[in-house]
């Protein structure tokens, strides 16, 4: 999808397209913690914290949102201005998250490991 980043399985890095502020990247760490860090200046910014395991993690295209996916099958939209968790929900559907796509307009794209992808609109 169009200006989206996003990778599966744990330390993989994504980077933020063209974010108001500094440009990060998120790591998929291990239960449910996603460290940011300043491409700026290489340093630790914050952890945003989900339960359970983070599986898959897009960026909306603004850079704005980061959307995390995990075990559970909850998805997570997180201000990265505020660095909060905004809004969440369930994936119909899905025991396990793995892969997300984000789009313009708000929409994401969640995968599961059943090979089920729902898109939910913005």
């Amino acid at each position: 999808m169009g200006g989206s980043s996003g990778a599966a399985g744990g330390g993989l890095p994504l980077q933020a397209p063209g974010a108001a502020g500094p440009p990060l990247v998120a790591f998929l760490g291990r239960d449910g913690t996603v460290p940011l860090v300043s491409l700026r200046d290489h340093v630790w910014l914050n952890d945003l914290k989900m339960p359970g395991e983070v599986r898959a993690a897009a960026f909306s295209p603004c850079g704005t949102y980061l959307v995390t996916h995990g075990l559970h099958g909850v998805v997570y939209r997180w201000d990265l201005r505020t660095r909060r968790c905004v809004d969440k929900c369930v994936d119909s559907g899905c025991l396990k998250g793995t892969a997300l796509a984000c789009a313009p307009g708000g929409g994401f794209a969640a995968g599961s490991d059943s090979g089920v992808v729902n898109y939910y609109g913005g």
